[in-house]
C-alpha cells in the first residue's frame, strides 16, 4: 500500500488537550513532531483496519483519519477530521484515557 500524505492544510485547527499538553513535556516530544509523523502517514501502533481507513479518508478527502503513539507512560492520540470544506477540518490531540 502507498504511503499516504496529508497536506499541512488538512489538518484544520488543532486543538490539544492539557492532559496532552503535559504528556508531551514529560516524553520530551513537540507538537509539530507528532502532528509531521501523522501528517506524513506515521500513524504509529493504530490496527490494519485503522490504517485501511486513514488511507480512504486522505484519498477521499473526508472522514477520520487516526495516529496512536504508544508510549512508556501511555499512549497519545491524533485525530483528524478531514472535510471538504476548510473550515470544518480539525485534528485533535488526546491522551489515551481521553479517548
Amino acid at each position: 500500500m502507498t504511503k499516504c500524505v496529508m497536506k499541512p492544510s488538512s489538518l484544520g485547527n488543532v486543538s490539544l488537550s492539557p492532559e496532552a499538553t503535559l504528556a508531551l513535556e514529560d516524553l520530551d516530544l513537540t507538537l509539530n513532531d507528532l502532528l509531521d509523523r501523522h501528517r506524513e502517514g506515521d500513524w504509529g501502533s493504530v490496527s490494519p483496519d485503522e490504517v485501511s481507513t486513514n488511507s480512504s479518508s486522505i484519498e477521499d478527502g473526508e472522514g477520520v483519519v487516526l495516529s496512536q503513539y504508544d508510549y512508556t507512560y501511555g499512549v497519545v492520540f491524533i485525530k483528524t477530521c478531514l472535510s471538504p470544506f476548510k473550515n470544518e477540518r480539525s485534528t485533535e490531540v488526546l491522551t489515551g484515557w481521553e479517548m
